[in-house]
Order: structure tokens, then C-alpha cells, then sequence
């Protein structure tokens, strides 16, 4: 019996997503053109954790080469007004020394 009822049930949970999906398109195509994706460039200037340690013996603690690190880094925001001010995610571009912006139809 829990096999049958198990059969039964499935068109139904199938059903049920499609509903919910097709609830949410319209809803989805009418923010798309305000959602934008952004990438960024982070650059951190740090002290060579992987410098040998030679440079500890010879010219002291703390005095290994300063090193450039690179990041980069995804994410998502929202334009919030026409002349284009948009809400990004802090976490994406907070630090960053290049941030990019495309919207939906490809354009940045």
C-alpha cells in the first residue's frame, strides 16, 4: 500500500513544482533587467608567509619582501534608481580595487 500511495503522490509533488515554478516567472522577468552581476579584483599587499626563512636570519623578524596577492571575487546587486545607483552585496565589493558591473543583456 505505501508503494501505491508513493505513485500516487509523485504526478502530484510534480505538478505542485511546475505551479511554482511558472508562479514565479513573471516575477523573475520583470526584475531581471534591475538584477546585476558584478566581479571584483581585490589586491592585499602582505608580508611572503612562503619567503625562506633566510630572510628571518638575516634581516630580522618581520622583514620579508612585501608580496602582492590578488583576489577576485562574484556576486550580485540591484539597481535601485534610474540613473543607474545600485545596491551591491558588501561582502563582494568591499576592499576591491576593481569592480565590474554587467546587467542582464550582456552590457557593462
Amino acid at each position: 500500500m505505501g508503494a501505491a500511495m508513493a505513485a500516487m503522490a509523485a504526478p502530484a509533488a510534480q505538478a505542485q513544482r511546475v505551479a511554482l515554478a511558472e508562479s514565479f516567472a513573471p516575477v523573475v522577468k520583470k526584475a531581471q533587467p534591475a538584477v546585476v552581476n558584478i566581479s571584483t579584483t581585490v589586491v592585499r599587499r602582505t608580508r611572503g608567509a612562503e619567503a625562506p626563512d633566510f630572510f628571518e636570519y638575516f634581516f630580522g623578524p618581520g622583514m620579508r619582501p612585501p608580496r602582492e596577492q590578488r583576489g577576485q571575487s562574484l556576486g550580485s546587486g540591484v539597481i535601485v534608481r534610474e540613473d543607474g545607483y545600485l545596491l551591491p552585496n558588501a561582502h563582494v565589493v568591499e576592499g576591491a580595487t576593481d569592480v565590474r558591473v554587467s546587467v542582464a543583456d550582456r552590457r557593462v
